[in-house]
This record gives structure tokens, sequence and C-alpha cells, in this order.
């Protein structure tokens, strides 16, 4: 069966449940984890540090979106530590995020990818564009889409 499962996560509430139920899976089968989260690169641009009137607004984003990724993955470790699965957690950086989880999966791997199937992009997420499609579509690694587990909040 499965070894080595990534769970992405970016946060969300869909995401956390995936990465619980993926916990749980890895957990049954005697699988580990790599959790991941993509943190997204910084577009040198300085008409946004002109316009929030602070030369530093790039670098502060920049360190909020490096913290945000760090507590994601936090969540996920401390689920598999209380479920007693191994976990490595790694924080990836890019523009893309479906190839950065595929290029994840492939370079540690991983013989699973257990997704949530949408993220922060809500429903309207759920077309051409969304990133579990186009990691569906690119992975050569199998794919498992999580789908919501329970009602989630605002949503």
């Amino acid at each position: 069966m499965y070894k080595h499962i990534l769970l992405p996560t970016d946060g969300s509430a869909l995401a956390r449940q995936a990465c619980q139920a993926g916990v749980r899976l890895a957990q049954s089968v005697g699988a580990t984890v790599l959790a991941v989260h993509v943190v997204p690169e910084p577009h040198p641009d300085l008409l946004a540090d002109w316009l929030h009137h602070d030369p530093a607004h790039t670098k502060r984003w920049q360190e909020l979106m490096e913290q945000f990724g760090e507590d994601y993955l936090k969540a996920v470790a401390d689920d598999a530590r209380a479920h007693q699965v191994h976990c490595i957690c790694r924080k990836l950086h890019g523009t893309d995020v479906a190839p950065a989880i595929v290029r994840a999966a492939v370079s540690h791997g991983c013989d699973l990818i257990h997704i949530a199937s949408h993220g922060w992009t809500g429903r309207q997420g759920a077309g051409a564009g969304s990133v579990m499609l186009r990691v569906v579509q690119d992975s050569t690694v199998p794919v498992l889409v999580c789908k919501r587990t329970s009602p989630l909040p605002n949503g």
C-alpha cells in the first residue's frame, strides 16, 4: 500500500480537513507523511511599497507569508504527532503551486498525494485553473482528492 503520503496545505479549513484525513490514512496503513506549503514568491513591485507608504511593505508581506506557512505546517505536524505518524514538513517557494507540489512528491519519493478538492478559492476554484485539478493532470504520483467531510465555517 502507501508508504509516504504528501499532504499539501494552504491553511484553508478544507485543506486542514484533508490533512487530518491524510494523517489518519497514513496511520491506518503505517505510512509517513510529508506536509508541504507553497509560499508565494513576492513580485518586485515598487508601486505596492509606494501605495502603502512603506518602503518595506514587500519585505513585511513576505515575512508574514513565511509565518503563515510555518503555522499551517505546524498544525499538520501536531496532528501527525498526536496520531503517532512520522511527519516531515517542507516550506516550498514559488509562483505556481501545482508544479511545486508535483515536484515535491517526486523528489521526496512520495507514493500518494492526498489533496483537498479546493482551498482558498472556494467553489470558483473548481474550474480549469484549480490547483487540485492541475496536480491531478500533471502528477505521475497517484492523487487522492479529499472532499469536504463536514460543513466549513462561512462556506
